[in-house]
Order: C-alpha cells, then sequence, then structure tokens
C-alpha cells in the first residue's frame, strides 16, 4: 500500500490496480532508444532486462470541498498484458480510502481503459455522484474508438446520464485542483494554491 502524502490542503492517495510487465521493444517501435542507458539512469524503472512495469493507478484527491479522482482505473476491462501482481479495483479503491459513492469528481487524463476503463461496471457509473472532465478532443477522438483498450464507449452511459464535463481546458475544475491540456489530448491535474 502507498502512503498518503499532503499538498497544501489536499490529501492525495494512490488507488493501485497492480503492474504487468510489458516488453520493451513493444514501448517505442521505430524510435532508437539506449535502453542500457536509459535503465542506468532508472533502474528503479525496468522488471528486468527487456521490460517495464506498466502500473495502473489513480489517485485519489481529499480535499477541503470533497473527495475528487484523478483516473479511474482499468476495471472491468483487462490489462494489456497479464498482471504481475493485482489488487481488484474495488479493494484498491478502499485501501486508498476511497468510496466511491463519496467521490464528487473524476478528472480523466486520457480514455484509455487503465485511465478510464474504471469508470463504468456493468453499464452503470462506478462513481455514482460524480461529474467526469474528460477533455474535448479525447471525447470527440475518433481513431481507436473500437481498440478493446478505448474506455469511451463504455462510458457512453455517464453521457446519457449528464455526468460528462467537456468544458473548456486549462481551467480550475474542483477548488484546488486544475485540469489543462498536455500533449495528444491528455489533460494534466495540479493541486495545492494558488497556480503561479
Amino acid at each position: 500500500m502507498h502512503e498518503r502524502i499532503r499538498v497544501g490542503r489536499v490529501e492525495v492517495s494512490v488507488v493501485c490496480e497492480g503492474y504487468a510487465p510489458l516488453e520493451l521493444a513493444d514501448e517505442m517501435p521505430g524510435a532508437e532508444v539506449d535502453w542500457d542507458a536509459e535503465r542506468t539512469r532508472h533502474p528503479w524503472a525496468f522488471v528486468d532486462e527487456g521490460s517495464w512495469p506498466w502500473h495502473v493507478h489513480a489517485f485519489g484527491l481529499r480535499t477541503p470541498s470533497g473527495l475528487v479522482l484523478v483516473d479511474a482505473g482499468v476495471s472491468p476491462f483487462p490489462p494489456v498484458r497479464p498482471w504481475a501482481e493485482h489488487t481488484p479495483l474495488e479493494e484498491a479503491l478502499a485501501n486508498a480510502g476511497v468510496d466511491p459513492a463519496e467521490v464528487r469528481m473524476v478528472v480523466h487524463t486520457h480514455l484509455h481503459a487503465d485511465h478510464a476503463g474504471g469508470s463504468v461496471v456493468d453499464g452503470e457509473p462506478r462513481y455514482p455522484n460524480a461529474v467526469h472532465v474528460v477533455h474535448p478532443a479525447d471525447w470527440t477522438r475518433t481513431v481507436g474508438r473500437e481498440h478493446p483498450n478505448w474506455a469511451r464507449g463504455a462510458m457512453q452511459r455517464l453521457s446519457e446520464l449528464g455526468m460528462i464535463d467537456l468544458g473548456a481546458e486549462d481551467r480550475e475544475v474542483w477548488p484546488g485542483v486544475w485540469s489543462g491540456p498536455c500533449a495528444r489530448a491528455h489533460a494534466w491535474t495540479p493541486v495545492g494554491g494558488a497556480r503561479g
């Protein structure tokens, strides 16, 4: 279990579903990467000589105004590779002190299943009292939509229920929590006091 940390008035907890080893050869096809140099600089980032650990994490942000989740986990989608270590999402949420009914907002960094797949279970919202902030470019993206690791289709139910926020980029989405654009329609989420 990961320790909780404080950033200003926000307590951050890690919702850890586990990891699966991914082959380095599959990571950046066609790119020239000196994996030996990377392994020397970042030894903690590798499982063995040929793979790195693909971690599935979400983050609970307990703010004075309520509980926000950054990403939603992978469950019920399958991992991209077999798990080396796995904690079911319900147990991972409990370990992090996150009650799905208490979550008021989920900020999705992007809609790959390992980040957004856990937002819906059995066709209904896992976080029934939450608004889901999604980057508009991710929501309307068609490339990869039919891919088994693209959670957008499963999230349609959230849209039907009026639970999706496709508002403007680079804004405070919750008191002390901002969302903004990043590469390829991903979003970043700084927390804490005033932005500087």
